[in-house]
């Protein structure tokens, strides 16, 4: 199974989500709890991030301090 999705021979990574080159290392970001895979950093802080930080709202008002 693969967690990315391949491009040619030279194994470039592809958002998962606008299907856009990730080109080197520091791009590549993990998409969950959105989807399986890597995306890129424009995806990661308009899709990922958001809703990282919906899930962690939504956690900590379950919690009583």
């Amino acid at each position: 199974y693969r967690m990315f999705k391949m491009q040619d021979s030279k194994r470039k990574m592809r958002c998962i989500f606008c299907d856009g080159d990730i080109t080197h290392r520091p791009a590549r970001h993990n998409a969950a709890p959105v989807a399986k895979g890597a995306c890129c950093e424009s995806c990661n802080n308009r899709v990922v991030l958001p809703a990282r930080l919906e899930n962690a709202l939504k956690t900590d008002s379950n919690h009583a301090y």
